[in-house]
């Protein structure tokens, strides 16, 4: 039997049994899902509905305007962010990053993806 038909053989052995009923994708289902040591899932969680790709988008879009910080409520507007919500995404993200170092990195390549 070639080794090609051997995988296909065993492959159809099950086609109708579900992901999960075998073992694969119990990452998926509630209550299975394999907890994150590092602490990182729950220090990335959105702060205001605001992630940390969207908030190093916002502040990396002052660029244009010479890193002028008096701009960054009306790039805020710009990405879709009011006014106070992006007041408590700001406070709540410049905590977090000078609280962990390892998000506070991955903001610096978010905003720079060049270094």
């Amino acid at each position: 039997m070639s080794t090609d038909h051997h995988r296909d053989h065993h492959r159809d052995q099950h086609p109708d049994q579900h992901p999960d009923q075998r073992g694969e994708g119990d990452r998926d289902r509630p209550g299975t899902a394999t907890p994150d040591p590092s602490g990182m899932d729950e220090v990335l969680q959105p702060i205001a509905g605001v992630g940390l790709e969207l908030y190093a988008a916002i502040v990396r879009s002052i660029a244009v305007f010479e890193h002028d910080l008096s701009m960054l409520t009306s790039m805020a507007a710009l990405h879709g962010v009011d006014h106070d919500t992006w007041e408590r995404a700001r406070r709540g993200w410049s905590a977090r990053l000078a609280e962990h170092p390892a998000v506070d990195h991955l903001f610096r390549v978010l905003i720079d993806p060049g270094r």
